[in-house]
């Protein structure tokens, strides 16, 4: 499998107010050809780079959206321009930081392997991973990449570095998906309601209307971790968190997996914090520079 630029790389929308580089780029996914959705495998990609970065070789880290979310939300939020401003003032080790599109059009892929969606897993780790690699100054070794992600993101994060312990050696998972039945079963029951009261109770008129381009995903209402407990306890860095009042329970998905993690002996931090799903958005600059000075 491999990674095909489709596009020259051109600056993306915040460049100018950056001490650093951020590049836009356009790939085309083997791996995701013929997607069982028929999504298309042409994807942006947008990876920054610190100031003077060709000067030596610099640890990574991969930022994996959340659901409904795009790679070019990164841009419109100031993730990006924090970090920069982070690394500026020296305040985080430099570091080349990669935001990946995993986008469907259901909504998102978890970044799994899906017989629904497509090879999202091989998209990132069999595909950008080396593309980047191969592209940019990094340090090309797993005990210096990492993956921060927010909460389908944040469950990416987490099973990738499970999955591919070979190639993520440290973690940020900011409101993660666990804990299913406090998160998604309380869910059914209201989706049952507005499939009866906005589609007239028929799955085919909800898939006509999720195909329209102007359809708003955000309208729609550890027996893992213990087989993979040897690839845990080798990560340089887990960080966890969650808003105490996060409106899919996913605080209590963060302390069950924190409780999981201490009984497995895996080190790892969890800050549960005032706020909501939304609240995890500023907090994670502080979390990826936690990650970039334990892959150093």
């Amino acid at each position: 499998m491999s990674l095909l630029e489709v596009e020259a790389a051109r600056p993306a929308g915040v460049e100018q107010s950056l001490a650093g580089a951020l590049e836009r780029l356009t790939v085309r996914s083997e791996a995701l050809e013929d997607n069982p959705l028929g999504d298309s495998p042409v994807r942006p990609l947008l990876v920054y780079m610190p100031p003077d970065a060709d000067d030596r070789r610099l640890p990574s880290v991969y930022f994996l959206q959340g659901f409904a979310g795009r790679v070019e939300e990164w841009l419109a939020a100031d993730t990006i321009e924090q970090l920069d401003a982070m690394i500026t003032a020296g305040e985080c080790p430099p570091a080349i930081l990669v935001f990946i599109d995993a986008f469907t059009s259901r909504g998102g892929s978890q970044f799994l392997n899906s017989s629904g969606c497509g090879r999202y897993l091989d998209y990132v780790c069999d595909e950008a991973v080396p593309f980047v690699d191969a592209r940019y100054p990094t340090l090309a070794e797993r005990d210096h990449r990492g993956l921060s992600g927010k909460s389908s993101g944040g469950y990416g994060a987490l099973v990738l570095s499970m999955l591919r312990p070979e190639l993520f050696g440290a973690l940020a998972s900011h409101a993660g998906d666990a804990l299913f039945e406090c998160c998604y079963q309380p869910v059914f029951p209201q989706a049952a309601r507005q499939l009866r009261s906005q589609f007239t109770g028929s799955w085919q008129r909800f898939e006509e209307r999720i195909a329209q381009p102007d359809f708003n995903w955000r309208d729609c209402a550890a027996l893992f971790a213990e087989s993979h407990a040897d690839s845990l306890r080798g990560m340089r860095r887990i960080y966890l968190d969650a808003g105490r009042s996060d409106e899919f329970f996913l605080d209590l998905g963060a302390q069950a997996l924190s409780d999981e993690f201490t009984r497995l002996g895996v080190e790892h931090s969890l800050e549960l914090f005032d706020g909501n799903h939304d609240g995890v958005n500023e907090r994670m600059p502080r979390s990826a520079c936690e990650l970039v000075r334990a892959l150093q």
